[in-house]
C-alpha cells in the first residue's frame, strides 16, 4: 500500500510510508483520543481500516467540529470570493461600456 521499488524495483518502505507512520504515531499518542483508542483495543476497527484513516478520522470529536466548521466557512468564503469577482467583472465590463 505504502511501498515503493527500490533501486533494484523491489518494494521497500518509502518516504510515504514514513510519513504515514508519523502521523500515526503522533496521533495516537495523544491521550485525548479515547474513542479511537477503545475501538483499536476493543478490535472493532481492523488493521487496514487504521491504515487507510486520516488525520481527521483519528482525532477527538471536538477536533474533528473544528475542522468541520472551518471546512464549510472556508467554502462559503471561497464562495462569496468567486462572486466578488464575477461582480468586479461585470463593472468592469459596465464601465468600459459607458466610456465608449
Amino acid at each position: 500500500m505504502y511501498c515503493e521499488p527500490d533501486k533494484h524495483n523491489k518494494l521497500s518502505v518509502g518516504p510515504k510510508y514514513k510519513e504515514r507512520f508519523r502521523m500515526l504515531d503522533f496521533n495516537l499518542s495523544k491521550p485525548d483520543r479515547v474513542v479511537i483508542h477503545k475501538r483499536i483495543s476493543s478490535s472493532s476497527i481492523t488493521p487496514k481500516e487504521l491504515a487507510l484513516m486520516s488525520s481527521t478520522d483519528l482525532a477527538n470529536e471536538e477536533t474533528k467540529q473544528s475542522i468541520k466548521y472551518w471546512r464549510k466557512n472556508l467554502w462559503n468564503i471561497q464562495s462569496c470570493k468567486s462572486q466578488l469577482f464575477l461582480v468586479q467583472r461585470l463593472l468592469i465590463r459596465a464601465c468600459r461600456t459607458l466610456r465608449m
